[in-house]
């Protein structure tokens, strides 16, 4: 045999086993950069934050005392290793990890998440007030042992975001705000946390810079070196970024419909090869909605005032001019994608610009000489690209009805300060999570929602019907009766009309596919919105595999081999190499 042949086949061999050996698992790499581009900034980096703008920086760096499974919303383990909730519901117990620091070396203990709950959890998280309602008190028998005792059975601590875990629910460190004003404290502009990655840097109106947490308590992870956070506010500039690759990721509504569907065909034509665009359903469900400050002008307090509104309204042109087509128009308070409590049957008022004419005469608002009835201010943050063009299309909407409209353009802060915190608004547009637990609809149309704080009841909605249903739903354990309890309330709701329920608002992501979720599942979908992911096992493909150091020993008694993917390889070159000897062979004994 020619030694070309052989060194051929010999070649063949070798590559075969080295590509088997590649696909047989994922082998996590360390090092390198992710760049995540966020639409505005935030106006701190607590643990605790009121809009998920901010969580996608926040919960990089916190934890919480528990997780959750993103696909069947079972609990997993967090800061707390195990738990145990008493047969009746009123007491609930949980072991804490004993290796976890903070930042600054400090141990983590029970006394933090004491603290926590009691300090800071509920001045900004509604749900974690409306929870710590219902808690008698919270005993630390122990530095790592932590008991939370019940007033009665709350079925809805077991859903993402309502009692443990998820977005805004971080746990912080007590040494470093005991005796101080929460909101006044240095640390909630320079964290420090638990969690895989550290504050380094925050550059105004530029970027925020993480770093990877070398002492993280979750053994071998992060695996990146740094995560910055791009701060961009035009939809247009972050979606050329993500072109240009001077940014690799953007979470849910970071581009528009139509960047992303350009994108999509660049992708498809071989232009911008490495990029990843796809839609997904919102996290629990998520309705952009137009709220009505039923404390503010007299004109909203009549229910026919509203219904005239919502008739004049074309929310299928809304979905065509801003999502293409591609959203489901929302029919109430809770978003289809809830279903074991959404009710196709109860539906708001569809487009009919001649009913709304008539409903507002008969209110009692005709159009004066200039064609105008009166006039209201639309309040909505830049901070997500549909809000604007959805108030753009609004006023023109209720323009052709004779109502006046200016348009009120505020950054995230400013925006939850003025709607949700001084009630400074007339109408207003945000997105509404509405799952995947019925409880978050307390927070907007009950009248314990009724607060000075973040995504609450800011409009003042309050009928004593639908608190007491939704009140019984809370604490109904049935989860078929919970969800009849439920529809009953938005029947009433969507009768009263205290807000006009947009489009179901769908996320859209931005990958550079240089990076890999392939370790952590899910980790792009769920980055935000329930902070059920963080990034902590993402990695760059690109980084460097792990130096591994290999041991010689001797072997006493000889094992057998198994004839795996690599023994199957060699073994078919072996009888290549026979044939092709054989047939060399007879060839020369021919000559």
């Amino acid at each position: 045999m020619s030694r070309l042949v052989f060194a051929t086949i010999l070649t063949t061999v070798i590559s075969l086993s080295t590509l088997t050996v590649g696909l047989a698992g994922a082998e996590p790499r360390y090092g390198g950069t992710l760049v995540w581009g966020i639409p505005t900034e935030p106006p701190n980096l607590l643990g605790a934050p009121p809009a998920w703008l901010m969580q996608q920086v926040a919960q990089q760096m916190y934890n919480m005392l528990i997780s959750y499974d993103f696909r069947t919303y079972e609990w997993v383990p967090e800061l707390a290793e195990s738990w145990q909730i008493s047969p009746d519901g009123l007491r609930v117990s949980f072991n804490l990890v004993r290796n976890a620091k903070w930042h600054d070396g400090k141990p983590f203990t029970s006394a933090d998440v004491k603290f926590s709950y009691e300090n800071i959890l509920p001045e900004y998280n509604f749900n974690a007030k409306r929870f710590m309602g219902m808690v008698t008190s919270i005993e630390t028998p122990d530095d790592y042992s932590v008991i939370f005792n019940l007033k009665q059975a709350f079925p809805p601590m077991l859903s993402p975001a309502r009692a443990f875990g998820c977005q805004g629910w971080g746990i912080h460190p007590k040494h470093l705000y005991e005796g101080t004003k929460v909101a006044d404290n240095p640390y909630n502009t320079k964290p420090v946390g638990t969690g895989p990655w550290k504050f380094k840097d925050w550059i105004k109106g530029d970027q925020i810079i993480l770093v990877r947490n070398e002492n993280y308590w979750k053994k071998g992870l992060p695996y990146l070196d740094r995560i910055v956070f791009k701060i961009i506010p035009s939809e247009s500039s972050r979606a050329l970024a993500f072109e240009k690759g001077e940014v690799d990721y953007l979470w849910g509504t970071g581009l528009s419909f139509t960047s992303a569907t350009r994108i999509q065909n660049d992708i498809a034509q071989g232009k911008l090869p490495g990029k990843k665009v796809w839609f997904g359903p919102s996290p629990g469900g998520v309705n952009g909605v137009m709220l009505f400050n039923l404390q503010g002008p007299a004109a909203l307090k009549d229910v026919r005032v509203r219904k005239a509104i919502a008739y004049a309204i074309n929310t299928d042109k809304m979905n065509e001019l801003v999502w293409g087509g591609a959203a489901k128009t929302a029919t109430g308070p809770v978003s289809s994608l809830n279903s074991w409590y959404y009710d196709p049957n109860t539906r708001q008022p569809s487009y009919n610009p001649a009913t709304a004419n008539s409903l507002l005469d008969e209110a009692g608002y005709r159009k004066g000489a200039d064609g105008i009835r009166f006039s209201l201010r639309i309040t909505h943050s830049v901070g997500e690209f549909f809000l604007p063009k959805e108030a753009e299309l609004i006023r023109d909407f209720l323009k052709a009805v004779g109502i006046d409209v200016k348009l009120v353009s505020l950054e995230e802060a400013t925006f939850l300060d003025a709607v949700f915190t001084r009630w400074d608004f007339d109408l207003s547009l945000y997105s509404q999570m509405t799952g995947p637990d019925p409880i978050i609809l307390e927070q907007y149309y009950t009248g314990s929602g009724i607060q000075h704080a973040a995504w609450s009841n800011a409009g003042g909605y309050n009928n004593s019907k639908v608190n007491e249903l939704l009140a019984a739903s809370t604490l109904q354990i049935d989860r078929t009766k919970r969800g009849e309890l439920v529809k009953q309330a938005a029947k009433i709701i969507v009768e009263d009309q205290p807000t006009v329920w947009l489009i179901e608002n769908p996320y859209i992501h931005t990958l550079n596919t240089e990076f890999s979720d392939e370790l952590q599942p899910g980790a792009w979908e769920w980055a935000a919105g329930f902070g059920m992911q963080r990034m902590e096992g993402v990695y760059w493909t690109k980084a460097p595999l792990p130096t591994k150091t290999v041991e010689t020993k001797t072997v006493e008694k000889p094992v057998e081999p198994t004839l795996g993917p690599e023994l199957a390889y060699i073994s078919i070159a072996i009888i290549a190499l026979v044939i092709v000897a054989v047939s060399y062979a007879r060839i020369r004994k021919r000559k």
